[in-house]
């Protein structure tokens, strides 16, 4: 399978530093411009299908890919939501850090196996991407698929596809509507390009949750 992974385009939450997880937010005029640039980068690809977090974010970044490939069958997997972030969700860094002294100190600090509350830990999120990302091989072999999902998703993707350790420091970034490539082959993944936003030009993209 070859597999094209993007992230949505900005929202207006990435630019207040809020925390999004579950929730949603609108897609910002530059992220709908983002949106509209990956599209066109893909018009030429042939898939054999779409898949998508069913997050309104992700969804309307997946519309814009959709508008090149009318009658492309187009599919939304829970499975590819954002992590969970509980009692968080909403709030600004700062807001946090006054409502939730403690939740927030066990976010930043607590390692991967702090779960917030009503929400999930770095260990939640990086197994459900494996198993999301692998189950989603195994049904779609032989197949060329773009799925658009969230941060957070594709930043334990990664990890799990390349054997980066859930306990190693962050070493790469998750820019809004980059464009991600893999294969499954043989039974693992291989990684055949990272973070590529050439097609945003003076677009530009942020790297935040």
């Amino acid at each position: 399978m070859r597999l094209i992974v993007i992230r949505h385009g900005e929202t207006e939450w990435n630019i207040q530093h809020r925390y999004q997880g579950q929730l949603d937010s609108p897609l910002t005029e530059k992220g709908r411009r983002q949106a509209e640039a990956i599209a066109h980068r893909l018009a030429d690809v042939s898939f054999d299908r779409l898949v998508s977090s069913d997050l309104g974010r992700a969804v309307d970044t997946a519309k814009a890919i959709a508008r090149q490939h009318p009658g492309l069958p187009w599919e939304q997997d829970a499975g590819l939501r954002e992590r969970n972030f509980g009692m968080l969700a909403g709030y600004t860094r700062d807001e946090a850090a006054k409502e939730f002294p403690r939740e927030e100190e066990g976010y930043l600090h607590g390692g991967v196996d702090y779960r917030i509350p009503e929400g999930e830990s770095l260990r939640d999120v990086f197994h459900r991407a494996g198993r999301t990302f692998d189950q989603l091989a195994e049904r779609c072999a032989g197949e060329t698929v773009c799925v658009i999902t969230h941060g957070g998703i594709l930043g334990m993707f990664l990890r799990h596809a390349v054997g980066i350790p859930v306990e190693h420091t962050r070493c790469y970034k998750f820019v809004n509507a980059a464009y991600n490539e893999f294969t499954w082959e043989q039974g693992h993944w291989l990684l055949h390009v990272w973070g590529d936003i050439s097609h945003l030009g003076d677009i530009g993209a942020m790297d935040d949750l």
